[in-house]
């Protein structure tokens, strides 16, 4: 019995963490900017090597803000996703580099920003919505966590 009860709950935790990954990790919305370079990673079109996980520096600043600095500035900086505590937002295709960490990083990485906030609620929101997007990008190029 002890036997059954331990498999039957490995097996539901399993399940509960292939859905939540597979829900929760894709982008709210899809805000890709016009006009982006297309620029392919050293390695080819899609080919990033990992991810650069960035931090806003704007408290309190949601992903749409992000999402709308960055379509002005784009030609200076500007990163692939977007995560805040409502939503997640795809700012520029990741088959392309963005301009999120210098040239070196650029040609390598996926770029994701995690919007700062001073509510711990909201962080906690952020911060698992931004954990797991980080997984799911690495996992999607058969990447390790």
């Amino acid at each position: 019995m002890k036997k059954t009860m331990k498999l039957a709950s490995s097996v539901f935790m399993t399940l509960l963490l292939l859905l939540s990954f597979a829900t929760g990790a894709f982008a709210d919305r899809t805000l890709i900017i016009p006009d982006l370079p297309k620029q392919p990673y050293r390695y080819g079109v899609g080919a990033y090597e990992g991810v650069v996980a960035h931090s806003t520096a704007t408290p309190e600043a949601p992903a749409i803000n992000i999402q709308k600095y960055e379509s002005h500035t784009w030609r200076n900086a500007f990163v692939h996703y977007a995560v805040d505590w409502d939503e997640t937002i795809q700012i520029a295709d990741t088959k392309y580099i963005a301009y999120g960490g210098g040239p070196a990083a650029n040609k390598r990485f996926v770029h994701v920003e995690l919007c700062e906030t001073a509510d711990y609620t909201k962080f906690k929101r952020s911060y698992d919505k931004y954990v797991k997007l980080l997984a799911k990008i690495l996992r999607d190029r058969g990447l390790s966590v």
